[in-house]
């Protein structure tokens, strides 16, 4: 498998449980994942040292304060490689998903999941022209 980048799901500027089933999940397919920590407090992102994670780059920002999904979208760019991205299939992380899918990033896929589902629940969406393809 390509290199894969998780995008932790945060709660109260803490890194979620369902994000352990994110890597789980990448690690299943092969992956020593590379997980992105959208943060205020770079202190957040030592949550995310899951076993089979390469490596945690903390977005420290402070327009993760409040969700405002553009700029979410801006400041993960900024960091994240542009490769496979796994997030969960929250309302939240599919309508940043989508921002990150345009253009000029057009990374070569993204693969949500939902929560508290099997790895076989893995739905792999190319994505091509900005749009995910279902």
């Amino acid at each position: 498998m390509s290199e894969t980048v998780i995008i932790a799901e945060t709660t109260a500027g803490a890194v979620a449980p369902a994000t352990a089933e994110l890597v789980t999940a990448a690690v299943g397919m092969g992956a020593n994942p590379t997980v992105v920590v959208p943060c205020t407090d770079a202190g957040a992102a030592n949550a995310a040292g899951f076993a089979g994670v390469a490596r945690v780059i903390a977005a420290k920002s402070d327009v993760f304060a409040a969700y405002d999904a553009a700029a979410w979208a801006q400041a993960i760019d900024a960091v994240a490689p542009q490769v496979t991205v796994l997030a969960l299939a929250s309302a939240r992380s599919k309508d940043m998903a989508a921002r990150l899918a345009a253009p000029p990033r057009a990374p070569e896929s993204f693969i949500l999941r939902p929560p508290m589902s099997g790895p076989e629940k893995l739905a792999r969406h190319p994505c091509f022209a900005s749009s995910i393809v279902w």
